[in-house]
């Protein structure tokens, strides 16, 4: 297995292309391997499976939970927000699932008070439209934030979010999400690996994380170095310290974005360290103030079988017995014609 782009979303959170899209995509600029990381569901599981098998790609099953902190006591102001990814998650764990079930109605409940608050200052977006528009995903801030923009409140996604529907701004609420520390236990409690997203955009501090590594967070996703390069360098020298694995992704949504899939991605010794650690027994860790470096594999202490182990899934489908899938509007191939690896596109990581 080559390169692996470790976080991306769907149509089934808030994507611009549905499972097959993205799996063709990825083809296309020269990966081996894939990880669909929609926001609080597993839903897309079934899908993706079948999308990377497809295009010969590794799958790797994983999501985002989102997690907040709240202010201090006594302190006013917004919670902090606080993204993990989960990756080699089984999506038949029942505590993963009945908290994702909690988040998607609290999601939903939170995204209507929101598009209130907006009507309420003038605005005139239709509750009922916007359910219907989100389909399947769970409803949240981007479907509302697309949904100013073709009202015409603001001009784009990103200024809904800064005028309106950011912390502190006259539409935000709290997400009424789960805590980090949680988060991570529910990906390790369903074989997963836990790592934590864009540590650049939420109010990661130096106790939180401890406690988030004490629970058995695994990695960090680095700062991509093109944009914020003495961000990754510090986020590096944190993941050293505390023995982290740096993992890279895109955090592709799609044409909409700015992201480019396959320009920020991950090799097979951060795949496999990360695989190693998925599940088991939670290990003591231990801050290495002498930034001391072992090498992928090395990190080991005893944690039992890993239940991610079947998980790992080379190309192959996946029965479907989940239930009903949404249809990507790309149309599936019967017999796919794959270009020899050497003629492939390749990644530049």
């Amino acid at each position: 297995m080559g390169a692996a782009d470790l976080h991306c979303h769907t149509t089934y959170s808030d994507g611009h292309a549905g499972p097959y899209d993205l799996a063709r995509m990825a083809w296309a600029s020269g990966l081996e391997a894939l990880a669909i990381t929609d926001h609080d569901t597993v839903d897309h599981f079934d899908e993706s499976a079948e999308a990377c098998a497809t295009f010969g790609l590794t799958w790797i099953p994983g999501i985002e939970l989102s997690a907040e902190v709240p202010p201090p006591a006594g302190v006013e102001g917004p919670a902090r927000s606080v993204h993990l990814i989960g990756l080699f998650v089984s999506d038949a764990d029942p505590s993963l699932r009945r908290e994702l079930d909690r988040l998607r109605t609290a999601r939903r409940d939170r995204a209507l008070a929101m598009v209130a608050k907006v009507n309420d200052m003038g605005g005139a977006i239709d509750p009922e439209q916007l359910l219907v528009t989100a389909g399947a995903a769970p409803l949240g801030r981007p479907h509302v934030a697309r949904a100013m923009v073709e009202a015409g409140l603001v001009p784009t996604v990103g200024r809904a979010f800064a005028d309106y529907l950011g912390e502190g701004g006259p539409a935000y609420l709290p997400k009424g999400a789960l805590g980090p520390v949680r988060a991570v236990e529910l990906i390790r409690g369903a074989g997963g690996a836990a790592v934590l997203a864009h540590p650049t955009w939420g109010g990661v501090d130096q106790a939180l994380l401890d406690a988030m590594c004490t629970a058995g967070l695994a990695g960090i996703e680095s700062p991509r170095e093109a944009y914020e390069p003495d961000a990754a360098r510090v986020w590096h020298r944190v993941a050293t310290r505390r023995d982290l694995v740096v993992t890279r992704g895109t955090d592709f949504h799609g044409a909409a974005q700015s992201a480019t899939m396959g320009a920020d991605c991950s090799q097979d010794d951060v795949v496999d360290e990360l695989r190693s650690r998925a599940g088991g027994e939670v290990s003591q860790w231990k801050d290495q103030p002498n930034g001391s470096r072992r090498s992928p594999g090395s990190w080991s202490p005893a944690r039992g079988p890993s239940r991610a182990a079947s998980w790992w899934s080379t190309p192959t489908s996946r029965s479907s017995a989940g239930g009903p899938h949404r249809t990507s509007s790309w149309t599936t191939p019967t017999s796919p014609v794959r270009t020899p690896r050497s003629a492939r596109p390749q990644v530049p990581c």
